[in-house]
C-alpha cells in the first residue's frame, strides 16, 4: 500500500517530468525476476523500476528501493540514478530527529524541504555519474543546482550538468538545456540554441511517457508564436500545440483550446476548443478551469450557470489561479451561484491581491473601505487602491479620486481627486469622465 505522503511530489508538473525519460520500456516478468534473484544488476535495476512505476506489477516503492539498492551496491549507474530520483521525489521516507515525517517537495515552492533526502539524492547522483550514468543523474543534479534545491544556487554548474545530460540524449536534459538558453541561466540567452535543444526533446523517442514529449512540444509552439529562435508562425504554433495536446500535456491541451477558440493558426472552432479546455481541466490545469468558469458565467459555448462557474473557479482558485480567486470573490460578494458570504469574498480578494491581481486590488480596497468581511479601515483601503493605481488600474485610480473628493481616510483635496479622476478618464472610464466634468463645473460655479 502506497502512503499518500509518498505521492506528494508528483503533483508538481515540472518536477514530474524530470523523474522519467528513460530508454526502452521494461515490463515485469518471471524470467526477469529470476535473473534479478540470481544477482544480475541490470535485471535488479529493471525489477526496481517496475515496482517504482507499476510496470506489469503493483507499484511498491519499498520493493523498488530494495531491488535498486541491490543493483546500486554493484555500482550499476542507472540504479544509482534511480535511487537518487527516489530520494529527490521523497519516495523514500526519512525520519527526522523528532520522528516527524517531512514531505520532500513543497507544492507551493517546488523546493525540497527535507535536507536528509536531498543529501542522499546528491550522493547517489554523484555515484551514478562516477559509474558512467550520464543522463538522468546529470539532469536532476543540474536541476537541483538550477533551483537551489538542497544545494547552493549555482546557474553555471547547473548548466554544465544539464548540458552533459542533453548531449548524451536525455530528453528532459535537452528540454532543460533549451530553457537555460531561453532564460540566460548560466549561459547567454541564445534563441537558436534554445529552439534547437527543445526541438530535440520534442522529437526524442527515448521517453516512457508521451507527456514528456508534450512538454517540449508545447515550448516549441510557444517559440513559433513569439518568433523566438525561429520564424514566427501561428500555423506552426498550432501544429505543435496539437502535438503537445495529443501527447496528453495539459498546458498543450489548454493552448490548443486557445488556438481553436480565438482562431490562431486555425479556423475558429468553439466546440472543439471546449473539448480541449475540458481535457486540460480534468488534469487540474488552473487556466483551463478558470476559462471554463468564465464561459459558464457568460454562457459562451455552453449554458449559462453561475453555480457551475463557482465550481470551476473554486478548483482553479485553490490551485492558485489569481483571476479565479478574484472572480470567486465577486460571486460570494454578490451571492451569485453561491450563498452570499462577504467573509469568503474578502478571503478570495485577499489571496488574489497577494498575487498582484489588479482588479482584486480594487475589490479588496472596497472591502476595507466599507468594512465588508473585515474591520473598516480606510487607510488600508487606500494602500490597495494605490497599489492598483501604480499598475495603471483605472478602477483603483477612480477610487482614489473618490477618496480625495470625499475625504475618506484622508484630508479632502479636490486637486488630487481631479488628477486621479483624469488618469481613469484617460482610460475611458465613464464615471471618471463624469467626475472630472462635475469638479470642473463646481469650480466654475464657486469661482475657484
Amino acid at each position: 500500500m502506497i502512503s499518500k505522503k509518498l505521492c506528494t511530489a508528483f503533483i508538481t508538473i515540472t518536477l514530474t517530468v524530470l523523474c522519467f525519460g528513460q530508454t526502452a520500456k521494461t515490463e515485469f516478468s518471471e524470467n526477469l525476476m529470476k535473473k534479478a534473484m540470481a544477482g544480475d544488476p541490470h535485471a535488479q535495476f529493471d525489477i526496481g523500476k517496475c515496482f517504482r512505476r507499476g510496470l506489469g506489477v503493483l507499484m511498491d516503492l519499498n520493493e523498488a528501493k530494495k531491488w535498486l539498492l541491490l543493483s546500486a551496491n554493484q555500482s550499476y549507474g542507472k540504479a544509482e540514478a534511480e535511487l537518487g530520483a527516489m530520494y529527490f521525489y521523497n519516495e523514500i521516507e526519512t525520519e527526522t530527529t523528532d520522528g516527524e515525517y517531512i514531505p520532500e517537495i513543497s507544492i507551493k515552492t517546488g523546493k525540497n524541504t527535507n535536507p536528509e533526502n536531498t543529501e542522499n539524492a546528491k550522493r547517489w547522483f554523484l555515484r551514478a555519474i562516477e559509474h558512467g550514468e550520464t543522463k538522468k543523474a546529470n539532469c536532476i543534479l543540474g536541476y537541483m543546482y538550477r533551483k537551489g534545491i538542497g544545494l547552493e544556487l549555482d546557474p553555471k554548474t547547473a548548466f554544465e550538468f544539464i548540458k552533459t545530460s542533453a548531449e548524451n540524449g536525455f530528453p528532459e536534459g535537452q528540454r532543460q538545456l533549451g530553457l537555460l538558453y531561453e532564460k540566460g541561466e548560466g549561459v547567454k540567452i541564445d534563441p537558436e540554441q534554445a529552439f534547437k535543444w527543445t526541438l530535440l526533446a520534442a522529437n526524442n523517442k527515448e521517453t516512457e511517457k508521451k507527456e514528456h514529449n508534450g512538454a517540449a512540444q508545447s515550448t516549441i509552439a510557444f517559440y513559433y508564436s513569439k518568433g523566438f529562435g525561429v520564424q514566427k508562425s501561428e500555423i506552426e504554433a498550432f501544429i505543435w500545440d496539437k502535438k503537445s495536446a495529443e501527447n496528453e500535456w495539459a498546458e498543450g491541451q489548454y493552448n490548443l483550446a486557445q488556438d481553436l477558440w480565438y482562431g490562431k493558426g486555425v479556423q475558429k472552432n468553439p466546440v472543439e476548443a471546449l473539448k480541449w479546455y475540458d481535457k486540460a481541466a480534468k488534469k487540474n490545469y488552473p487556466k483551463a478551469l478558470f476559462v471554463l468558469g468564465l464561459q459558464s458565467a457568460k454562457g459562451e459555448g455552453m449554458d449559462q450557470s453561475f453555480s457551475n462557474a463557482a465550481i470551476y473557479y473554486t478548483k482553479a482558485a485553490d490551485l492558485g489561479n489569481r483571476e479565479a480567486q478574484n472572480n470567486l470573490g465577486t460571486l460570494y460578494k454578490n451571492g451569485t451561484g453561491v450563498q452570499k458570504n462577504i467573509n469568503e469574498a474578502f478571503r478570495n480578494f485577499l489571496r488574489a491581491s497577494i498575487q498582484s491581481n489588479e482588479v482584486a486590488y480594487a475589490n479588496l480596497g472596497d472591502c476595507y473601505l466599507k468594512g465588508e468581511g473585515v474591520e473598516k479601515n480606510p487607510t488600508e483601503a487606500i494602500k490597495w487602491y494605490q497599489a492598483g493605481s501604480s499598475s495603471g488600474n483605472r478602477i483603483c485610480q477612480f477610487r482614489l479620486g473618490e477618496v480625495y473628493e470625499k475625504g475618506w481616510g484622508v484630508q479632502k483635496d479636490l486637486y488630487l481627486a481631479k488628477q486621479w479622476y483624469l488618469k481613469a478618464a484617460d482610460q475611458g472610464l465613464e464615471p471618471a469622465i463624469e467626475a472630472v466634468s462635475r469638479i470642473e463645473k463646481d469650480a466654475i460655479s464657486s469661482g475657484r
